[in-house]
């Protein structure tokens, strides 16, 4: 039976090796890169594929034992930390949990970070728990890579998160934010992001007045989950986006839609989801539309 089994890995690997590098590249950008590191006629027989794919998943959710560390510390020099400007890299997806900060230096993921910063990263997805101050880093350091064009990031801590300057995105085009931001946050985010054409906000918590103003020429689609203000307080919603053509509103947290006013003259579609309609809600939605000055000819 081991003489058979002998046999046939031979002839799996032929198989590979028969196809062109292209499409075997191919094959690995669709495997996390885990996957693909432990995958022994991959790994060893084509290491120099999936080193090159311009796609790479970096997940660091297994449990604290310092050997699974040392094993995801050498997936990861293989498959970002040593390769070369030559092979740029398009996409970069990190999951992080609790067990990385204890297992590897706190400054193993900014430098991650920061290498595929200089293979001029353009997609990044982010997401990860733990310690507040730990992740607090991994942000910063995102946040300092101006190649980016999309970006992700989806964080789970008690302690929540600051979201620093924003000027280095100069190409950044799309941003979703998973954690709890404060709007004055997102008030600054938006006049930092000189190109940002779709805005995505899970959670936005309000100041004491339960206000938020929301502009920026550019952004042309925007996704509100979830509002959260000072229990019963009304909030209220100001919309200055002259370019916004898709708005999507939920009314989270509170029990009525903002109350919204503003500009937003070239709306073409709105999605407004509700637990059940009041005469409040259709209040709210008649001061959406009267935010609309441009009908669109169907």
């Amino acid at each position: 039976m081991a003489t058979s089994q002998s046999q046939t890995k031979p002839t799996q690997i032929d198989h590979l090796s028969s196809l062109p590098d292209a499409v075997l590249l191919s094959i690995l950008s669709l495997l996390p890169t885990h996957v693909a590191a432990r995958t022994s006629v991959l790994s060893r027989r084509f290491q120099h594929l999936w080193k090159a794919s311009p796609v790479v998943d970096l997940f660091f959710y297994l449990p604290s034992f310092k050997s699974e560390a040392e094993a995801l510390a050498l997936v990861a020099y293989g498959a970002l930390l040593n390769r070369k400007p030559c092979n740029p890299l398009l996409r970069l997806d990190i999951h992080v949990g609790h067990s990385i900060s204890r297992d590897l230096p706190r400054s193993f993921i900014p430098s991650l970070l920061s290498h595929a910063h200089s293979l001029r990263l353009r997609h990044l997805t982010l997401e990860g728990k733990g310690h507040g101050l730990y992740l607090q880093l991994i942000v910063c350091s995102v946040f300092s890579i101006s190649s980016l064009q999309s970006l992700s990031f989806s964080l789970n801590t008690f302690s929540g998160i600051l979201l620093p300057s924003a000027t280095s995105l100069t190409h950044l085009k799309s941003l979703s934010i998973r954690p709890r931001v404060h709007s004055a946050q997102v008030e600054r985010l938006l006049l930092e992001l000189c190109c940002l054409d779709h805005l995505q906000l899970s959670h936005v918590s309000l100041t004491p007045a339960a206000m938020v103003n929301l502009s920026s020429l550019t952004v042309k689609k925007l996704e509100l989950l979830a509002l959260s203000c000072f229990e019963g307080r009304t909030c209220s919603l100001g919309l200055f986006m002259p370019s916004l053509e898709f708005l999507y509103l939920s009314k989270g947290y509170n029990r009525h839609l903002p109350h919204i006013y503003g500009d937003i003259p070239l709306l073409r579609k709105s999605v407004i989801t509700l637990d059940y309609l009041i005469p409040v809600h259709v209040t709210a939605v008649a001061q959406l539309l009267n935010c609309i000055s441009h009908m669109w000819k169907s």
